[in-house]
């Protein structure tokens, strides 16, 4: 299962200061005043949409990305491939890890002693 988040990766430049984006700052994006009024039906402080979401659709994710870019920052998608495994399985999974591990670790120390013997 893909599972799909977004992530800001830069900021517009009037929005940062000292290289940061500052939070405090009363920055607001162009036409954030039209915008509130339709979406809030009043004037709203201006905040970034959440990054928090998880989405089960690209288009969903890039919907949430489009919005932020459109008050000029520049967001990504990212994307993940879950495999959903029980506890049991994942423990048997990564005590093979291990297992597999400590063999690969014990065969170097063998060749290293065959490669001592005269």
């Amino acid at each position: 299962m893909k599972l799909y988040t977004v992530r800001i990766v830069d900021f517009p430049d009037d929005a940062m200061h000292n290289g940061e984006y500052d939070h405090a700052a009363e920055w607001q994006p162009e036409g954030w005043f039209e915008r509130s009024v339709e979406l809030y039906g009043e004037v709203k402080p201006f905040f970034w949409p959440s990054t928090k979401p998880i989405y089960r659709s690209r288009s969903a994710a890039q919907a949430r990305a489009d919005l932020i870019e459109s008050y000029g920052a520049k967001a990504v998608v990212l994307v993940t491939d879950t495999k959903w495994e029980t506890f049991d399985e994942r423990n048997a999974r990564i005590a093979d890890g291990k297992r597999e591990k400590r063999i690969a670790t014990l065969r170097d120390q063998i060749r290293e002693l065959e490669g001592v013997r005269p």
